[in-house]
């Protein structure tokens, strides 16, 4: 099976950080998925645990050439409710090096008293430039106010002249029509000018979209970006018999005075649906824009489980392949512990 798609962002499966992404990859949401509760809420699915998981502490360190934890770790907690949402997540590293590229690294979740619909979100970064986002939702799930706040923002610029502060903090409204099939965005910025290009207002229809949608199978209807204003990359697809993407090829067609760099992840599987290999390829150093060559590998070996089926520890070695990989000259082994409990 064969999917392919547009992109508004370049590809997060694209080779990144010395920390390796053992998330199982899923097909992109759209533009109108993104702006609801539904999308934004997770579950202990989406951190590939099975269960009523209650509390989760992760941690994950670069080991020693002799097999020892180093002292570069990462500790991640997650705490889910009874009705399995996730309420509050929280990572720490003593290592700047050791970074995750999610879209928070505090996240704080408030539902409505069925305890099933989200309310609220706030997520907070700490990682480049610091900042903290705090994202509303109306009774039909929809999003209906962002407060964007950066703490970090003016770190480039002139910090004694006050024209910099908060030039990017801004109040973002989303103005619904009554089908929810089309949204204005109304921007709000706590400095009315600013030298930098920033949000503008705009509406957003999505009335093609889900007309396609309901004429559609549920199965490929991600694939229709009928509002994307950006398509300078695509994204190529592939599944196994189980449906889980076992290839994801990003080709890169920007106009740009540099050479366009394509990159593919090739990932493996075991019998439980969790990832075993990761392989990272690029055009950037075959002389070829269609010759891709491997540039990261990352095996993963699961050493234990607890009852419930999740695993409780790992080991990922990542290997760089020919020219090295950016980050690191040689090999290095990371090993992962959970300490898991439940309801």
């Amino acid at each position: 099976m064969k999917i392919r798609l547009l992109l508004i962002v370049f590809s997060p499966l694209a080779l990144c950080a010395q920390l390796p992404d053992l998330k199982v990859p899923k097909f992109r949401t759209t533009e109108y998925e993104n702006l609801q509760a539904k999308t934004v809420a997770q579950t202990p699915g989406d951190f590939q645990l099975k269960g009523p998981v209650k509390e989760v502490c992760e941690t994950i360190c670069m080991l020693k050439e002799n097999g020892e934890d180093s002292s570069l770790c990462l500790r991640a907690e997650y705490l889910f409710s009874a009705k399995g949402r996730l309420l509050d997540y929280s990572e720490d590293s003593m290592s700047f090096g050791l970074m995750r590229y999610n879209d928070a690294n505090w996240i704080v979740n408030t539902y409505d008293s069925t305890g099933e619909m989200l309310l609220k979100t706030i997520r907070r970064t700490n990682y480049y430039q610091k900042s903290k986002t705090v994202i509303r939702f109306n009774e039909q799930g929809f999003k209906t106010q962002e407060i964007y706040t950066c703490y970090d923002c003016e770190s480039s610029m002139d910090r004694s002249d006050p024209f910099y502060d908060s030039i990017f903090d801004y109040t973002l409204n989303y103005q619904w029509t009554p089908d929810f099939d089309s949204v204005r965005l109304e921007y709000r910025y706590v400095k009315a000018r600013s030298p930098y290009q920033r949000q503008k207002d705009i509406t957003r229809s999505f009335v093609r979209e889900l007309s396609k949608k309901r004429n559609t199978h549920p199965s490929t209807s991600f694939t229709d970006f009928e509002n994307l204003y950006f398509n300078s990359f695509q994204d190529d697809i592939k599944t196994d018999g189980r449906n889980r993407i076992i290839e994801w090829t990003v080709w890169d067609h920007s106009i740009k005075s540099s050479m366009n760099v394509h990159r593919k992840t090739e990932y493996c599987y075991n019998d439980n649906d969790e990832l075993t290999e990761i392989k990272h390829y690029s055009s950037a150093w075959s002389g070829s824009e269609f010759n891709f060559q491997l540039e990261l590998r990352e095996e993963i070996t699961y050493i234990s489980y607890d009852a419930n089926g999740n695993w409780i520890e790992l080991e990922v070695r990542v290997q760089p392949q020919k020219r090295r990989h950016i980050y690191t000259s040689k090999d290095v082994d990371f090993k992962y512990k959970r300490n898991i409990s439940y309801y």
